[in-house]
């Protein structure tokens, strides 16, 4: 075996054992062939023919091309599923219905509506002349016929008032109105008239004023707020309640407003007029 064979396989198996993984075939290298020398020539000349130098054979062999080894095989973990869910559908429980709030507002408190008509109550006796319900009689109760008074209010004939005896007015005020005027009178036959009680009410500066007058003289007045809580106006429903005592009345406005008012002395049988101004009545009732 030459050298450069020896050299040639020597770097053979060097080259296969760097491959990872496997072994490389053994792959036999054909010798290089080195080329014919060219002949010298056959001078007899004196000087002797220098022969070229023969180009050196080559030493480096082309290294063996090693296959690429298969890749090596990878082992991978099967994904794990995770655990499948049972999915139930359930119905949806109905809501309950929710308690209606509490309404902890005080309810309006409405005026009170018109007195009993005709058929639950009898007009009194001074108006018909039939029944037996006097306007001075407490232990009954009537309904004053109301007419049209000659100077634009309305008003009733009584027969005399008594101690405990109450006029109750329920009405509206005229839509225009300006004030609500309410007068208790005594009228003789000459024509002589004494106010036992006026109640004046001014609807603009919600006040009112108490007073009495005596042929033309007026006596001391008295005034005082009207209620604003069921307030007093122009177009508004009202209800006057007037209880007589013992020379003194008491008045109560709207259910919210008590007032007392000391008239002059004089025997309240005699009242024989109520007159009551700037009003749409519904009734006036004695009680």
């Amino acid at each position: 075996m030459s050298p450069s064979f020896a050299a040639r396989l020597f770097m053979t198996l060097i080259l296969c054992q760097a491959c990872t993984g496997s072994v490389c075939p053994i792959t036999t290298v054909k010798p290089v062939t080195c080329p014919t020398p060219v002949p010298c020539p056959t001078t007899t000349t004196a000087k002797p023919v220098t022969c070229p130098t023969p180009a050196p054979c080559p030493t480096t062999a082309k290294p063996a091309t090693c296959p690429t080894p298969p890749p090596c095989p990878t082992t991978t973990k099967p994904a794990t599923c995770p655990p499948c869910t049972t999915i139930t559908t359930t119905k949806a429980a109905p809501c309950p219905t929710p308690a209606p709030c509490p309404t902890t507002a005080k309810p309006a408190t409405c005026p009170d509506g018109p007195p009993p008509t005709d058929g639950e109550l009898e007009l009194c006796a001074i108006s018909t002349n039939e029944m037996a319900c006097s306007s001075h009689n407490v232990t009954c109760s009537c309904l004053l016929a109301m007419t049209a008074n000659p100077k634009g209010g309305v008003q009733a004939v009584l027969d005399g008032l008594s101690v405990a005896r109450s006029i109750v007015i329920r009405g509206q005020s005229n839509p225009k109105a300006k004030s609500l005027v309410v007068n208790l009178d005594v009228r003789d036959s000459n024509g002589n008239v004494t106010t036992a009680l006026q109640l004046n009410m001014d609807l603009e500066s919600q006040t009112f004023t108490l007073n009495s007058r005596v042929g033309r003289k007026w006596g001391d007045k008295q005034t005082g707020d009207l209620p604003q809580g069921r307030p007093f106006g122009a177009g508004l429903p009202f209800k006057i309640v007037i209880k007589c005592g013992s020379g003194t009345f008491h008045l109560d406005l709207n259910d919210e407003l008590q007032v007392d008012f000391t008239g002059p002395q004089l025997d309240i049988k005699r009242i024989n007029l109520l007159e009551v101004w700037q009003v749409m009545l519904s009734g006036v009732q004695l009680m």
